[in-house]
């Protein structure tokens, strides 16, 4: 099946933006000697954080802060503060529904399965996928992938994927781009804020009242 360029382009650079903001990796904590005496420390707070453009909520670390809106509101992108770091090099969490384009002529859009493996594929050779599994989230179709990515400076990089089918044309995507060293710690974050996805259908806008039809005219008295 062939899609329309509008179609792929969208899809890499929806898929691909968790990758627009690489992350400074924070520096790993030491291995205690003795693993049993490592202690499980408590899930963070979370509170909910929702796209009205977007009709979605999620939930995320409450100490994590909402850096901007992306898509034109259909999405947005929250941050882990790090101590000494510069906002773009913050840890960060992309959320994001997705509309699809409509396919060109004679073509049709491409089943949910076909939008993650376009949105896994790098013509670059810079990702590669580790991971993918299939699951429902919210009674929805989904599935999650694990990336390897090949970084500009040498350096490899881990994206954990979700998506979500919401309709035909509407995918929820979840994006989170961390170092290697922090994945075992931020994959929490990730599973909680897609297991608690959301979606919140906006009301349509009320109906227009019809203008009054204009009063019958009497006939004249002749």
């Amino acid at each position: 099946m062939r899609f329309s360029k509008l179609s792929l382009t969208l899809l890499a650079v929806v898929f691909g933006l968790a990758a627009l903001a690489p992350c400074a990796g924070q520096a790993a904590a030491p291995t205690p000697a003795h693993p049993s005496a490592q202690t499980t420390k408590p899930a963070p707070a979370l509170r909910v954080e929702c796209s009205k453009e977007g009709e979605f909520c999620v939930a995320v670390p409450v100490q994590w802060k909402r850096l901007s809106d992306v898509f034109e509101g259909t999405g947005f992108v929250v941050a882990e503060p790090g101590t000494g770091l510069p906002q773009e090099q913050w840890l960060n969490l992309t959320a994001a529904m997705i509309f699809l384009p409509e396919p060109v002529e004679g073509n049709a859009l491409p089943e949910f399965d076909e939008v993650v493996t376009i949105a896994l594929v790098s013509d670059d050779g810079d990702r590669s996928t580790l991971e993918r599994s299939r699951r429902e989230i919210a009674g929805r179709e989904a599935q999650t992938a694990r990336v390897r990515v090949h970084e500009a400076e040498g350096k490899d990089a881990v994206e954990l994927l979700g998506f979500v089918r919401v309709d035909d044309d509407e995918v929820f995507s979840l994006a989170l781009h961390c170092p290697p060293d922090e994945e075992a710690r931020l994959a929490p974050v990730f599973e909680r804020a897609l297991a608690s996805l959301k979606i919140v259908p906006q009301p349509a806008p009320p109906a227009t009242p019809a203008a009054p039809a204009a009063p019958a005219s009497k006939p004249r008295a002749r």
